[in-house]
């Protein structure tokens, strides 16, 4: 289960269920339960592992977000890049 913000254990925002036998993902959102006698779609496997997660970023996913983010300024020049300079990139 998640942690809420006040450090109390509550119900996850997204319930994801991996098949353990194929990886198919099955989520469930807004406080759904997965149904007890579930079955993988795909292989008809009846065994899943279970994550709970939260939309909310924590503060590692957000430290991350903010340390590789590209700039997204449009106000920079553009590049004196050719299109034969992007062809010679595979080329060696």
């Amino acid at each position: 289960m998640a942690k809420s913000e006040d450090g109390e254990r509550g119900a996850a925002d997204i319930v994801v269920m991996v098949c353990i036998e194929c990886g198919r993902e099955v989520e469930f959102e807004g406080g759904e339960t997965p149904p007890s006698d579930m079955k993988c779609e795909k292989c008809g496997n009846e065994v899943f592992r279970r994550f709970d997660a939260s939309k909310r970023p924590g503060e590692v996913e957000a430290e991350f977000q903010e340390e590789t983010e590209r700039e997204t300024a449009t106000n920079e020049p553009a590049p004196d890049t050719e299109r034969g300079d992007l062809l010679d990139l595979n080329n060696p």
